[in-house]
């Protein structure tokens, strides 16, 4: 799992950086976009994309999976610090 604190960065962190994290295999890359506070949640990576991404505003939690299994959440507020 890999994640990312980003603001002004952000379209690298979209673009450019999640093919080379889904090339390298990292099942889950987490980018917490400050601009619209929300968390990006990208997983399952297939070739130098990743094939789901989900998005947790304010107000949600995000779960947390390692191995496929469901660990806890995590309340975006709690992340971002809203």
């Amino acid at each position: 799992m890999l994640v990312e604190v980003t603001d002004s960065s952000l379209l690298t962190d979209r673009f450019d950086k999640a093919r080379i994290y889904a090339r390298a295999g990292i099942p889950l890359y987490w980018i917490l976009n400050l601009q619209a506070n929300q968390v990006e949640v990208h997983s399952h990576p297939a070739g130098d994309t990743y094939t789901q991404l989900a998005a947790y505003g304010a107000g949600s939690a995000v779960p947390l999976e390692l191995d496929g299994t469901g660990v806890t959440s995590i309340p975006v507020s709690g992340l971002l610090a809203l």
